[in-house]
């Protein structure tokens, strides 16, 4: 699930690379939203139907018809040309024309992706135009004669997968939730960090790309079902892996596994404000650094006065300095040398990083304002921790799950392949059952149309 895939589009789809004939886990949000009466298709005959079911989008497909009347405002001119004028109608029918297609999808999309079809009958109305209507018997037919198949596939992975979780007592809790959140914002940083993007905060990524809030994403269905097979695959490669393929792996990015020497900070960084010089190159002026000084002094001076909250202080003056920040300020743990743990992240500057470490508890403790060659730092300093050697036995764990994160997509493929080996899987000949299910809706076997003489 890392961002390489941009987590889906739309409706939430969750994909596991390649996995049994193309698993889709399915995820949906559902609303609980109350929709208009409709009745079925054939009104002389059957009763309103009172479900909930997505509103229908009416319009006149009726081209023989007068011409449209249109009121006194779409008669208005926009503008007129040597004469001749331009009107508001006009203006519709070009945007209509060359853009109507899509504001319509858009809107369909809008209402439907809220949509339980599971609570919806055969007969229920999905789209009216005019005299045609659009059932979910005749919407569904249209599908399974075309990707039946593949849904059922996808049905019978996540079926597999949920039953595998049963079976080894996988509960997705808030743990797994949240552990599976940081390891996909380590990803996300990581994969801006490699292709030089553009620093974007992982929780707004997410809400821009799927267009929902982030808390409901990660308690959909798909996140968890993702979430559990990881768990799944980190308990296989546990099996498999041995000690001396994870010391070699150990050995190899033991940077990553020593612990540094660092303090745990929380930082407001204002830069200075840069003029050009008379040979046209940047310079920090003393006035600048003089001016500068000031203003950290009575940031300092509030906040030890208790006047204003250092959070506070930072969403106001260095959150916009500050992209690897959490929503307070805090960096986190800081090595001595100023290197963070977020790839990307800005480099602290070798006095804030002196002061900060010749600090002494009590903690936290905030320090006076620090210059540097690049601006000033105001640090509040949360505790500190003495460098470490890697000592694999309590690491063993950890370079598992380093391991799984490197190699996912194919390892999670080859759990996947092991779950269906292990699984008594009995097919059932779709064509007759989908023959059957038409004749059922009374509709005709024969290839459905999609104009508009679809309804029953």
């Amino acid at each position: 699930m890392s961002n390489d895939s941009g987590f889906g589009k739309g409706l939430v789809w969750l994909t596991i690379g390649g996995l049994i004939g193309g698993l889709v886990v399915g995820s949906f949000s559902w609303g609980d939203k109350s929709h208009p009466t409709l009745a079925t298709p054939n009104t002389a005959t059957a009763p309103a139907v009172a479900v909930k079911t997505p509103p229908v989008i009416a319009a006149s497909t009726d081209i023989t018809a007068a011409p449209p009347t249109t009121g006194a405002s779409g008669n208005a001119p926009v503008v007129i040309i040597n004469g001749e004028a331009i009107t508001l109608r006009q203006v519709e029918d070009t945007l209509l024309s060359q853009e109507g297609v899509q504001q319509l999808m858009d809107m369909l999309e809008k209402h439907y992706s809220v949509t339980n079809w599971s609570t919806l009958s055969d007969k229920d109305v999905i789209v009216q135009t005019g005299t045609w209507r659009l059932t979910r018997v005749t919407l569904a037919a249209q599908l399974l004669k075309m990707k039946a198949s593949e849904a059922r596939e996808d049905l019978i992975g996540i079926t597999l997968i949920r039953q595998a979780l049963a079976k080894d007592g996988i509960v997705i809790d808030e743990a797994v939730i949240a552990n599976e959140v940081k390891r996909m914002e380590k990803r996300h940083y990581e994969a801006l960090e490699a292709r030089k993007q553009p620093y974007m905060e992982f929780r707004a990524f997410i809400e821009q790309t799927q267009k929902m809030p982030f808390n409901d994403y990660i308690h959909q269905d798909g996140f968890k079902m993702g979430a559990g097979i990881r768990i799944l695959v980190e308990r296989a490669a546990k099996k498999s892996l041995t000690d001396e393929q994870l010391k070699a792996y150990m050995v190899e990015h033991i940077n990553r596994y020593r612990v540094q020497e660092a303090v745990d900070v929380s930082a407001i960084y204002i830069p200075y404000q840069k003029t050009k010089g008379v040979d046209g190159k940047e310079t920090v002026t003393e006035d600048e650094k003089i001016r500068l000084y000031g203003v950290m002094q009575l940031l300092h001076k509030a906040i030890l006065g208790r006047k204003v909250s250092f959070e506070r202080t930072f969403h106001s003056y260095g959150k916009v300095y500050e992209q690897h920040a959490d929503v307070n300020g805090r960096l986190g743990f800081v090595n001595r040398d100023g290197t963070r743990a977020i790839k990307g992240s800005r480099r602290i500057a070798s006095r804030p990083m002196d002061e900060a470490f010749a600090a002494q508890p009590p903690y936290p403790v905030l320090l006076a304002p620090v210059a540097s060659d690049e601006g000033m730092e105001l640090l509040l300093v949360h505790s500190r921790r003495s460098g470490k050697e890697a000592e694999f036995a309590e690491l063993r764990d950890r370079i598992v799950s380093d391991i799984v994160d490197a190699e996912l997509p194919e390892r999670t493929k080859r759990t996947i392949e092991d779950i269906r080996r292990a699984a008594v899987i009995d097919y059932q000949s779709l064509p007759p059952l989908i023959d059957q299910r038409t004749k059922d809706a009374g509709l005709p076997t024969f290839d459905i149309p999609t104009a508009p003489d679809l309804a029953p």
